[in-house]
Protein backbone atom coordinates (compact mmCIF):
# COMPACT_ATOMS: atom_id res chain seq x y z
CA UNK A 1 0.00 0.00 0.00
CA UNK A 2 1.70 3.20 -1.11
CA UNK A 3 0.75 6.43 0.46
CA UNK A 4 1.36 9.15 -1.47
CA UNK A 5 0.88 12.20 0.90
CA UNK A 6 3.79 13.55 2.27
CA UNK A 7 4.89 12.70 5.93
CA UNK A 8 3.53 15.20 8.35
CA UNK A 9 6.32 15.06 10.65
CA UNK A 10 8.39 15.75 8.41
CA UNK A 11 6.18 18.17 5.77
CA UNK A 12 4.50 20.30 8.53
CA UNK A 13 8.11 22.00 9.41
CA UNK A 14 9.74 21.66 6.63
CA UNK A 15 10.38 25.31 5.93
CA UNK A 16 11.93 25.48 9.38
CA UNK A 17 13.57 22.10 9.49
CA UNK A 18 15.17 23.22 6.21
CA UNK A 19 16.29 26.30 7.45
CA UNK A 20 17.93 24.25 10.89
CA UNK A 21 19.89 22.14 8.07
CA UNK A 22 21.10 24.61 6.24
CA UNK A 23 22.41 26.58 10.00
CA UNK A 24 23.66 23.60 11.65
CA UNK A 25 25.79 22.61 8.27
CA UNK A 26 27.17 26.28 8.56
CA UNK A 27 28.03 25.27 12.44
CA UNK A 28 24.63 26.58 14.27
CA UNK A 29 24.99 24.32 17.19
CA UNK A 30 21.33 25.57 18.41
CA UNK A 31 19.94 24.89 15.10
CA UNK A 32 21.58 21.33 15.44
CA UNK A 33 19.93 21.04 19.00
CA UNK A 34 16.58 21.70 17.59
CA UNK A 35 17.37 19.02 14.73
CA UNK A 36 18.42 16.36 17.50
CA UNK A 37 15.00 17.09 19.40
CA UNK A 38 13.31 16.93 16.23
CA UNK A 39 14.28 13.33 15.36
CA UNK A 40 16.15 12.14 18.10
CA UNK A 41 12.68 10.48 19.82
CA UNK A 42 12.27 8.82 16.18
CA UNK A 43 15.96 7.90 15.98
CA UNK A 44 15.70 6.05 19.59
CA UNK A 45 12.69 3.84 18.74
CA UNK A 46 14.20 2.81 16.09
CA UNK A 47 17.08 1.66 17.18
CA UNK A 48 15.53 0.28 20.07
CA UNK A 49 14.44 -2.40 17.87
CA UNK A 50 18.22 -3.50 17.48
CA UNK A 51 19.84 -3.37 20.86
CA UNK A 52 19.12 -2.73 24.62
CA UNK A 53 22.14 0.00 23.94
CA UNK A 54 19.73 2.17 21.83
CA UNK A 55 20.57 5.24 23.85
CA UNK A 56 24.39 5.02 23.16
CA UNK A 57 24.05 3.80 19.70
CA UNK A 58 22.01 6.64 19.44
CA UNK A 59 24.82 9.08 20.39
CA UNK A 60 27.52 6.94 18.15
CA UNK A 61 24.65 8.35 15.42
CA UNK A 62 24.28 11.74 16.39
CA UNK A 63 28.14 12.08 16.55
CA UNK A 64 28.54 10.58 13.38
CA UNK A 65 25.57 12.74 11.69
CA UNK A 66 27.65 15.83 13.11
CA UNK A 67 31.12 14.81 11.81
CA UNK A 68 28.75 14.62 8.06
CA UNK A 69 27.12 17.39 7.82
CA UNK A 70 28.71 19.58 6.44
CA UNK A 71 28.68 17.54 3.13
CA UNK A 72 24.84 16.54 3.58
CA UNK A 73 22.92 18.17 0.58
CA UNK A 74 19.59 18.14 0.44
CA UNK A 75 16.07 19.48 2.22
CA UNK A 76 14.37 18.11 5.73
CA UNK A 77 13.27 14.98 3.71
CA UNK A 78 16.02 13.47 2.21
CA UNK A 79 18.12 14.30 5.41
CA UNK A 80 15.10 12.08 7.53
CA UNK A 81 16.36 9.47 4.98
CA UNK A 82 19.92 10.58 5.13
CA UNK A 83 19.86 9.73 9.08
CA UNK A 84 18.37 6.61 9.41
CA UNK A 85 20.62 5.29 6.75
CA UNK A 86 23.54 6.36 9.33
CA UNK A 87 21.51 5.01 12.11
CA UNK A 88 21.01 1.22 10.03
CA UNK A 89 24.67 1.42 9.61
CA UNK A 90 25.25 2.14 13.06
CA UNK A 91 22.64 -0.51 14.10
CA UNK A 92 24.00 -2.96 11.38
CA UNK A 93 27.66 -2.33 12.95
CA UNK A 94 26.87 -2.88 16.55
CA UNK A 95 24.67 -6.30 15.37
CA UNK A 96 27.89 -7.61 13.67
CA UNK A 97 29.68 -6.66 16.80
CA UNK A 98 27.54 -8.18 19.36
CA UNK A 99 27.34 -11.74 16.86
CA UNK A 100 31.06 -12.00 17.93
CA UNK A 101 30.83 -11.01 21.52
CA UNK A 102 28.39 -13.30 21.83
CA UNK A 103 25.64 -10.66 23.64
CA UNK A 104 22.51 -11.36 23.14
CA UNK A 105 19.62 -9.02 23.89
CA UNK A 106 15.62 -9.80 24.82
CA UNK A 107 12.98 -8.93 26.75
CA UNK A 108 12.42 -10.11 29.72
CA UNK A 109 9.63 -10.30 31.93
CA UNK A 110 10.35 -7.78 34.72
CA UNK A 111 11.31 -5.35 31.31
CA UNK A 112 7.93 -4.59 30.71
CA UNK A 113 6.69 -1.33 32.19
CA UNK A 114 2.63 -1.88 32.77
CA UNK A 115 1.98 1.67 31.01
CA UNK A 116 3.87 0.73 28.09
CA UNK A 117 2.86 -2.74 28.10
CA UNK A 118 1.11 -3.45 24.79
CA UNK A 119 3.61 -1.31 23.01
CA UNK A 120 6.04 -3.66 24.31
CA UNK A 121 3.95 -6.37 23.41
CA UNK A 122 3.77 -5.02 19.94
CA UNK A 123 7.67 -4.37 19.94
CA UNK A 124 8.02 -8.05 20.91
CA UNK A 125 5.68 -9.70 18.22
CA UNK A 126 7.73 -6.99 15.65
CA UNK A 127 10.81 -8.51 16.49
CA UNK A 128 9.60 -12.15 16.24
CA UNK A 129 8.98 -11.48 12.20
CA UNK A 130 11.81 -11.87 9.59
CA UNK A 131 14.43 -9.28 10.14
CA UNK A 132 13.72 -6.94 6.81
CA UNK A 133 10.18 -7.20 7.22
CA UNK A 134 10.42 -6.29 10.88
CA UNK A 135 12.78 -2.61 9.67
CA UNK A 136 10.44 -1.99 7.00
CA UNK A 137 7.46 -1.74 9.42
CA UNK A 138 9.50 -0.28 12.23
CA UNK A 139 10.82 2.97 9.73
CA UNK A 140 7.11 2.89 8.13
CA UNK A 141 4.50 2.60 10.67
CA UNK A 142 6.67 3.42 13.62
CA UNK A 143 8.94 5.81 12.58
CA UNK A 144 6.34 6.86 9.30
CA UNK A 145 9.58 7.34 6.91
CA UNK A 146 7.62 7.02 3.15
CA UNK A 147 7.86 3.70 0.73
CA UNK A 148 11.02 5.79 -1.02
CA UNK A 149 12.69 6.99 1.82
CA UNK A 150 12.81 3.49 3.53
CA UNK A 151 13.97 1.94 0.03
CA UNK A 152 16.97 3.98 0.13
CA UNK A 153 17.74 3.53 4.21
CA UNK A 154 17.68 -0.42 3.43
CA UNK A 155 19.14 -0.35 -0.29
CA UNK A 156 16.48 -2.51 -1.64
CA UNK A 157 13.45 -1.82 -4.61
CA UNK A 158 10.33 0.48 -3.91
CA UNK A 159 8.32 -2.58 -4.77
CA UNK A 160 10.45 -4.78 -2.45
CA UNK A 161 9.54 -2.24 0.27
CA UNK A 162 5.98 -2.91 -0.30
CA UNK A 163 5.99 -6.56 -0.40
CA UNK A 164 8.23 -6.71 2.50
CA UNK A 165 5.58 -4.62 4.29
CA UNK A 166 2.07 -6.28 3.47
CA UNK A 167 4.27 -9.66 4.57
CA UNK A 168 5.05 -8.16 7.33
CA UNK A 169 1.62 -6.62 8.28
CA UNK A 170 0.14 -9.86 7.44
CA UNK A 171 1.75 -11.60 9.61
CA UNK A 172 1.53 -9.18 12.30
CA UNK A 173 -2.04 -8.96 12.20
CA UNK A 174 -2.16 -12.96 12.41
CA UNK A 175 0.10 -12.38 15.59
CA UNK A 176 -1.57 -10.25 17.51
CA UNK A 177 -5.36 -11.88 16.90
CA UNK A 178 -3.16 -15.00 18.06
CA UNK A 179 -2.35 -12.98 21.16
CA UNK A 180 -6.35 -12.12 22.05
CA UNK A 181 -6.25 -8.44 20.03
CA UNK A 182 -9.21 -7.66 18.29
CA UNK A 183 -9.44 -5.07 15.29
CA UNK A 184 -10.48 -1.76 16.81
CA UNK A 185 -7.91 -1.95 19.71
CA UNK A 186 -7.56 -3.41 23.08
CA UNK A 187 -7.71 -6.71 24.29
Amino acid sequence: MQNSEPNPDVSSGMPELNRFIEEARDGNDSSFEKLWRHYQPKVLRYLSMFSRDAEDLSSEVWIKIAGALKNFVGDASAFQGWIFTIARNAATDHSRKEKRIGVKAEINENDWVRSDSSLLEVTDLLKGLPADQCEVITLRIVIGLEIEQVAQVMGKSASNIRVLSHRGLTQLNKDLVKSGYKRGGGQ
